[in-house]
């Protein structure tokens, strides 16, 4: 069996990597680097055992065979189809996750430090202009946002409610209740951490190059972190 789904061709090995560095040290800490904190590094202990898991994850098969060449959907249908036990993803893919595999896929998130549980992500912000010119149906629009009802229609579209996540109906085998489930224990945890890809304006760049060139075993872990630490370096002067 393939231990780990994964498609690289845009760098989401990142979300490999950013699960253990959020795991090891804390969401707390791993904020700081991404926010850009100054003295902030990557080389931490979570950064370094990050680095060797993917290193060594590549070289032990526990990847994919074409990985860097596949593409994040394109890992969904593969893990859909049964190719891998695991698959770092996001709630965006829980309604595909469920079409193609219902009942035979789950969401969990990933245990932190002291069993405190971490994820990757943001939310979305609302605003009203102060020019805008219907701001009252502006505000009646984030009211409604606010709603039972405006969450169960944002559920059933796969996304995470605004508010009232507690009461929206669903099956209970679906992935997005387990992410729901999961997204309280983040949030009570306050194990929240943006991504990686965020902290600068080129690291998005760095981690899908950088990534592929370890996966590939052309570079090392300890490279592959300064690569990291000297663009958010260069991001942050």
């Amino acid at each position: 069996e393939l231990p780990v789904q994964l498609g690289n061709l845009q760098g989401h090995s990142s979300f490999i990597v950013q699960s253990i560095v959020d795991a090891t040290d804390g969401a707390a800490r791993t904020s700081d680097w991404v926010n850009g904190k100054a003295g902030a590094t990557i080389r931490t202990p979570g950064g370094t055992d990050a680095a060797n898991t993917l290193a060594d994850w590549a070289k032990k098969g526990y990847l994919p065979d074409g990985a860097n060449g596949t593409d994040l959907p394109g890992s969904v249908a593969d893990f859909t189809a049964g190719k891998g036990l695991f698959l770092f993803d996001g709630s965006w893919d829980a309604q595909k996750l469920d079409k193609s595999a219902h009942g035979r896929v789950g969401f969990i998130p990933f245990p932190g430090t002291g069993d405190k549980a971490t994820g990757i992500g943001t939310s979305v912000a609302y605003a009203i202009p102060a020019k805008a010119k219907n701001p009252d149906l502006a505000a009646a629009f984030l009211d409604f946002m606010n709603t039972p009802e405006a969450a169960q229609i944002q559920f059933d579209t796969g996304f995470l409610p605004v508010a009232h996540a507690d009461q929206v109906k669903t099956d209970p085998d679906n992935v997005m209740s387990e992410v729901a489930k999961g997204w309280a224990a983040v949030n009570k945890d306050n194990g929240l951490v943006n991504f990686f890809a965020n902290s600068t304006a080129t690291m998005n760049d760095t981690l899908t190059s950088q990534s592929q060139q370890l996966i590939a075993g052309k570079t090392g872990p300890d490279q592959y972190l300064d690569a990291l630490q000297s663009d958010w370096t260069k991001g942050h002067q």
